[in-house]
């Protein structure tokens, strides 16, 4: 079985969008969250920790951070406020070690229990269990949103799950609009969002990443990945659409400079009121 790499190159854009989707549930595997962290307490609905014998802490901060771009529910400038209010059903599935029936156990769960699901996650190995998973839920009409990978400079190498039919993959863009020099192209990605140096929630308890501080900038695919989630529950929300339906309608503008879909930048960047929509694009 081949090991997931959680995506962030580290290194601000703040999310701070109004929102709209308290009725949505997103679901969000990845390494755990700090649902003790004032921004985003409020936000969980459930926090499943699948990483059997390890504890419930994000020791990677990586989906804490995810978390709240997706539903950090402070206040702006001291708090993170996320891109919208949807309800977070989060799944530890990634632990200090890879275990792929860790990582199989919560992937089965969030597409049981959620309308979208986040997969800030990926690696350059297929995996037939992980597409087996993804095509149930995509056949029962989840939303999957997964990040399109890091391998930019290198190549732009095939990422999974992004690089499955039905997967929304999600480039990301800097804070011009311009592509992230690491973030992966081709064919098959969707749009993007924005992924260099975002500013976001951490664990409040000190963590080898991070120390105490509650707040971090980190940069990725895996960061712009929670904005179309995001903005797919706000939609959800307000259309009482699924599957998709709604993937068709994610609003979104053209990056600057784009005229057309095209493999650095996909349809364009993710917008809650954009002009155009993902499938007119």
């Amino acid at each position: 079985m081949r090991p997931i790499v959680v995506l962030f190159d580290a290194t601000v854009v703040r999310a701070r969008t109004p929102s709209g989707a308290s009725s949505i549930q997103v679901g969000v595997v990845d390494t755990g969250v700090d649902r003790s962290h004032p921004d985003l307490a409020a936000a969980i609905d459930d926090y499943v920790n699948c990483c059997n014998g390890e504890s419930d802490e994000d020791f990677q901060q990586h989906g804490t951070h995810v978390c709240g771009i997706l539903a950090g529910a402070g206040q702006p400038p001291a708090g993170m406020r996320g891109a919208s209010n949807a309800r977070l059903l989060v799944f530890k599935g990634l632990g200090r070690q890879y275990d792929a029936t860790a990582y199989y156990r919560a992937l089965g769960s969030a597409f049981a229990r959620a309308p979208i699901v986040n997969l800030s996650l990926g690696g350059s190995d297929f995996d037939p269990a992980e597409e087996l998973l993804i095509r149930q839920a995509l056949a029962a009409r989840v939303l999957v949103v997964a990040a399109s990978g890091n391998d930019g400079d290198d190549g732009s190498r095939p990422n999974y799950p992004a690089h499955l039919d039905g997967v929304i993959a999600v480039g990301a863009i800097d804070s011009g609009g311009r592509k992230a020099g690491f973030s992966n192209a081709g064919p098959h990605l969707a749009l993007v969002a924005p992924g260099v140096e975002v500013w976001s929630t951490v664990p409040t308890g000190p963590s080898p990443a991070v120390g105490a501080a509650p707040y971090a900038p980190l940069s990725g695919t895996s960061m712009a990945a929670p904005f179309v989630s995001a903005v797919a529950a706000r939609v959800a929300a307000t259309e009482a659409v699924r599957g998709p339906a709604l993937r068709d309608r994610l609003p979104l503008r053209r990056c600057p400079g784009q005229t057309q879909r095209n493999d650095d930048l996909g349809a364009g960047c993710v917008r809650w009121g954009g002009p155009l929509t993902l499938g007119r694009a």
